[in-house]
């Protein structure tokens, strides 16, 4: 018997809007314990999580808009 394949594949750009969204959801979560967690808030470390996490937010709603319109 051959096994056969009925789901299909996830597109690359499926893959790469869902990596850029764990991401951002990451880096947010790490700049919200970041600020809880520090005495002296490191308000660098805050800020650059903040924006790496924003930064993915947008790539990933670029990516996802650009692969609608190819469609």
């Amino acid at each position: 018997m051959t096994k056969i394949d009925t789901k299909t594949p996830t597109l690359p750009s499926t893959a790469l809007v869902l990596l850029l969204t764990g991401f951002g959801s990451l880096f947010i979560i790490v700049g919200i314990i970041t600020l809880v967690a520090t005495d002296p808030t490191n308000w660098v470390g805050v800020g650059l999580s903040w924006f790496v996490g924003l930064y993915s937010f947008v790539m990933a709603q670029i990516f996802k808009q650009r692969r609608q319109r190819q469609q």
